[in-house]
């Protein structure tokens, strides 16, 4: 079929075996009282751990058999590229009191969970660093919750933002802009593609996000070109706004964004 998808497929029948680590699911604790589900996965011996944060509405549909839902998302697909790069993941659903996540990517609360699940990675893996992962309207999710948590232990040791969501809709008017982005303390990695069409996430918009990432200790914004785009809607997965055909790529380019960062030297 399509290059993107025959390339995707040597990569994946290449990787080590760090990539076939054992994924399963994990119910934890966050401390307002709900739980949050989780799918997880972990290479032999992971430098970094990353909370991966979907977009959309945010529901996965969580059960221990798998994802129910959304696995055509960039993290979901790159969760096993991740792996053998080194990373190991966890992939929260909506909390149990929630659908989803509308309206809610912004707030204390959702902040509160988020922080459970670093926590519980910190927990997993002593003296790994755990990064915030997040695409599209999540990069909503990890920015704010960055902003709110502070640095370690409380809060992630990075973030990486990709295809940033900077423009309102009229389903859901929350943006990365909205976030205190200038409360951010800690290394943040803002990813583009140079023509994501998706109308709420141009790419002068991630130009805007990095500008404001001015705490950070280090920022920087990487944009992406080529790929493939199969979608006629834009602001979906498998598009340049979902980095289609891309996927090695990003995860390469993050996974060394993030060692340089704050990896082992």
């Amino acid at each position: 079929m399509r290059r993107a998808a025959a390339l995707l497929a040597v990569v994946l029948c290449a990787l080590p075996p760090a990539a076939t680590a054992a994924e399963g699911y994990a119910e934890v604790r966050s401390p307002r009282g709900v739980t949050v589900p989780v799918w997880h996965g972990t290479p032999d011996t992971p430098w970094a751990t990353a909370v991966l944060l979907p977009g959309g509405g945010g529901a996965l549909e969580l059960a221990p058999g798998g994802i129910g839902r959304m696995r055509a998302n960039t993290v979901v697909r790159a969760r096993g590229l991740l792996a053998a790069a080194g990373i190991a993941f966890a992939i929260p659903d909506a909390p149990s009191d929630r659908g989803d996540l509308a309206n809610f990517r912004l707030t204390a609360r959702h902040a509160a969970d988020l922080g459970a699940v670093v926590a519980w990675l910190r927990a997993r893996h002593p003296g790994v660093p755990v990064w915030l992962v997040g695409v599209s309207r999540g990069a909503i999710s990890a920015a704010a919750a960055a902003a709110r948590l502070g640095p370690p232990p409380q809060g992630p040791d990075g973030v990486v933002l990709l295809s940033a969501v900077t423009g309102a809709t009229s389903w859901g008017g929350d943006t990365v802009l909205d976030a205190a982005l200038e409360r951010i303390r800690v290394p943040a990695l803002v990813v583009h593609h140079a023509r994501d069409g998706c109308d709420v996430s141009p790419l002068p918009g991630a130009r805007t996000v990095l500008r404001r990432l001015r705490r950070a200790p280090r920022r920087e914004l990487i944009v992406l070109r080529g790929g493939d785009d199969e979608d006629l809607n834009p602001c979906r997965a498998r598009t340049h706004h979902g980095f289609l055909g891309l996927e090695p790529e990003l995860v390469q380019r993050v996974a060394a964004w993030m060692r340089a960062a704050g990896g082992p030297q």
